[in-house]
Parts: C-alpha cells; sequence; structure tokens
C-alpha cells in the first residue's frame, strides 16, 4: 500500500518535488530542506512503539475532505504559478491519507513531522522581502545603538552602517558590500 502511494504520490507531484528539492539545493537560506526527509524519517522512527499501540481508526470521509482540499490549493497554486501553494498542498495531501488510512490519533502523531515539511517549504519571494527588510532595519538599528554604547562613531541610514573604517550593511544580500577606499 505504501508503495502505491508513494507511486502516485511522485506520478502527480514529481514535477513539483523536483523543483522543491533543485530549491532547497541552490537556495542558501533553504539549504536546511535537503535535511528535512532524514529528520523527519527520525521523528517518526523514535514515534514507532507509540504508533504501534494506536488504534487504527480510519477517517475516510474527513481524510478524502483534506485531499480533496489539497487538490484545490494545488490547483489554485498551479493557476496562479505559485510554488509555495502547490508544495504545501503535498503537505495537506499527506495529512488527508494520513487521517483517511489510520485516523486522527495518528494524525496528532505526525503534526510535527508535517509542520517541520511545511516550514521548509521556502515563502513566497513577495513575502520573504515584506518579512525581511523590517527585520534588517531593526538589526541595524540594534546593532547602531550597540555600537555606540561600546564608543564607536557610527552614522546609520536605512540599513546601512557607516563606521570610520569599515561600511557594514544589514541585508540578506550575496553581493559584496563595497568597502570605502582609505582615501574617503
Amino acid at each position: 500500500m505504501f508503495a502505491l502511494l508513494l507511486a502516485v504520490l511522485l506520478l502527480c507531484y514529481g514535477s513539483t518535488l523536483r523543483a522543491l528539492v533543485l530549491d532547497w539545493w541552490t537556495d542558501p537560506d533553504y539549504s536546511f530542506g535537503l535535511m528535512t526527509p532524514l529528520a523527519i524519517a527520525y521523528l517518526i522512527y523514535g514515534r514507532r512503539r507509540r504508533l504501534r499501540q494506536l488504534a487504527l481508526v480510519p477517517r475516510p470521509v474527513a481524510g478524502y475532505a483534506v485531499v480533496a482540499i489539497s487538490q484545490l490549493v494545488f490547483l489554485a497554486g498551479y493557476a496562479a504559478a505559485e510554488f509555495f501553494l502547490q508544495r504545501t498542498s503535498i503537505v495537506l495531501l499527506l495529512a488527508g491519507v494520513v487521517l483517511c488510512l489510520a485516523g486522527s490519533n495518528w494524525l496528532k502523531q505526525m503534526v510535527l513531522p508535517l509542520a517541520l515539511l511545511e516550514l521548509s517549504i521556502p515563502l513566497p519571494t513577495v513575502l520573504m522581502q515584506s518579512i525581511s527588510m523590517p527585520l534588517q532595519l531593526v538589526a541595524s538599528w540594534s546593532a547602531e545603538m550597540l555600537l555606540r554604547l561600546m564608543g564607536f562613531s557610527v552614522f546609520r541610514s536605512g540599513n546601512v552602517l557607516q563606521l570610520p573604517r569599515q561600511l557594514l550593511n544589514a541585508a540578506i544580500s550575496r553581493l559584496p558590500i563595497r568597502q570605502p577606499s582609505p582615501s574617503s
């Protein structure tokens, strides 16, 4: 049964899973995602005794409803070219399958592994930027106050800190920051 479910999952979500793994491989902010399947397997393995003790009480109606919702989320994500929704639908699908085949007690035991999977899905860029910019400003303001308390002369403009011989930038950036020349 597990092999059949895995085959159907790979058939339906193969390209979505491939793109997710590629994001984990290429995006340093989400590279921890490569370890997520191992962490989830470890969590489930650690719960194996508890899971064996739980009775299988399938909830097919609730499970099918969650699976249907997952497919609506997938279709919405596909129509809008929104990868986050497509990937989130995988988590919903897995929750629906557990509910359908094993019941709500099993699903309760799977909340942490499913949450871990959801947290490893990269956020949409627009959301990431709207979160990161205010955090960068808080970080640069905090750094400015700390440097002033330590007696350093510092000028802050946005998230850029200018010290007498150093330029600091509180930013999520993979571009090198230009250092001021010694003559300035």
